[in-house]
């Protein structure tokens, strides 16, 4: 009994909302500690590493704090609009912390990225009244366009990938903030802000502890990838969360339109679109209207023709980076490939990592084909999105940090624990860059820990099954 009781006054010590307030305004001012972290692939990893493994466990006991509040009094972050009490008032204090993190960030130099130069760059080409599918931007007939950061532009020789919504807010910034990375910055800023107040409107619809929205909020890499790195990731998040809060609440059409908008930003969304036809029976109908705001989109850059994904395919084609099974499996093949003569067509099919695709193709066929079946329900939306997603990242030859965050939202609807760690893991990532030897260690731990998180539940489960009489 008495270790009870010091176990209960040890949650209620430290969730107390000085504690917890004090712990915001820390967690916001680490931020500061971004203008120390040299950009460069190899000065910047242990920085960056240090700075995320001291801000990481800060969120981690904001949340624990807030939980263990809204146990006490879980009505009063239902109802933010209500009269305001100290629980209400603390949560607003560490949003505000988390804002003003994000602000800190917008005024630090993107650290490990140089994406953004070709958002702006697209942006740019597209108000100048020019097709940005046409032209990559190493090509001379875009001459007249030279800009001081032309020659940064990640790639050079390829063509924009991007697909139209997100051209239209490359050309939105441009028109705004010309030339601007802060006004950049500002403008994914505000998806990625809209996206945390769709996830907390969602967990209020479900009734659910608001606290798990800070786990999103207050995440260390999220600040990073668009408040400092400035990814455009923070639009498709938003519009997938989006299109998914808004079938669960039953306002179908919206989330059809959002989806396509989602789709004309990252082409990964669009993977819902089976997961919605099992659910909604005027599908028919609902896919008319997402085929024309597609087209609607790529109407004004159609004049590119077969070009308009012809970046795609190049980095589809080529690119390999921080792969999990997918690294598994290519090693695989080549050991077996070994055993039987070289021709080349063998060679061929090595080359490009074929056998593997091909592989992995039909890996995550059976895996979209399981959760497909396993969905009953809008309620079970959010689950299926986290390992739909998941899954891609899992088989992908390239899991990028700034993809972790198609997974985030959902994690934290469901409260998965195995994802939400790994936006921190996912950081090991960039060891590459740091050591190539050290790698390999960073990435075994990376992935080990994923994968004990993820399937530890699972085997908890089956325990707990073969105990019960």
């Amino acid at each position: 009994m008495g270790s009870c009781y010091s176990l209960d006054s040890y949650c209620s010590f430290f969730a107390k909302k000085q504690i917890l307030l004090f712990c915001a305004i820390v967690y916001s001012a680490l931020c500061f500690g971004y203008f120390y972290v040299p950009p460069g692939l190899k000065e910047g990893f242990l920085p960056l590493l240090v700075m995320e493994s001291i801000q990481f466990p800060f969120m981690l006991f904001l949340f624990w704090g807030m939980r263990e509040r809204w146990k006490a009094n879980p009505n009063a972050y239902l109802d933010l609009d209500t009269h305001l009490d100290t629980d209400k008032l603390l949560f607003y204090g560490i949003l505000a912390c988390g804002l003003i993190g994000r602000i800190i960030l917008w005024f630090t130099t993107p650290i490990m990225e140089d994406d953004f130069w070709r958002y702006m760059w697209d942006g740019h080409v597209f108000t100048s009244g020019i097709n940005p599918f046409i032209h990559a931007p190493i090509n001379t007939a875009l001459d007249h366009l030279q800009t001081d950061y032309r020659d940064e532009i990640g790639y050079r020789e390829l063509r924009t990938i991007y697909p139209p919504f997100a051209q239209y807010v490359f050309a939105l910034s441009a028109l705004l903030f010309p030339h601007s990375l802060l006004g950049l910055k500002v403008v994914l800023t505000i998806f990625d802000l809209a996206t945390a107040v769709v996830l907390w409107k969602w967990l209020r619809f479900e009734k659910l502890n608001p606290a798990w929205a800070l786990l999103y909020f207050l995440n260390p890499l999220v600040l990073k990838e668009i408040a400092n790195s400035a990814h455009l990731d923070s639009i498709v998040i938003f519009l997938t969360v989006a299109s998914l809060f808004f079938f669960r609440t039953k306002r179908v059409t919206a989330s059809w339109i959002a989806l396509a908008l989602g789709i004309c930003t990252k082409l990964f969304p669009a993977l819902l679109i089976p997961f919605y036809m099992k659910l909604d029976r005027k599908w028919l109908v609902h896919i008319a209207i997402a085929s024309g705001v597609v087209m609607l989109m790529y109407l004004p850059f159609i004049s590119a023709g077969s070009l308009l994904f012809s970046g795609t395919k190049a980095f589809a084609k080529y690119w390999v980076f921080n792969a999990s099974l997918f690294k598994v499996i290519d090693l695989a093949v080549r050991e077996v490939a070994v055993l039987y003569s070289s021709t080349p067509w063998v060679d061929s099919f090595l080359r490009y990592d074929y056998f593997t695709k091909m592989i992995i193709t039909f890996i995550f066929a059976l895996v979209f084909i399981v959760l497909w079946r396993r969905l009953q329900s809008e309620k079970g939306l959010a689950e299926s999105a986290m390992w739909l997603f998941g899954w891609i990242l899992l088989l992908s030859p390239v899991a990028n940090t700034w993809y972790v965050l198609w997974v985030l939202p959902f994690a934290v609807l469901v409260g998965n624990i195995g994802w939400i760690s790994f936006s921190y893991l996912v950081l090991a990532s960039y060891s590459w860059f740091y050591s190539k030897d050290a790698a390999t260690y960073f990435r075994t731990v990376e992935y080990f820990v994923l994968y004990l998180l993820l399937f530890w539940p699972w085997v908890k489960r089956q325990t707990i099954a073969k105990q019960s009489p």
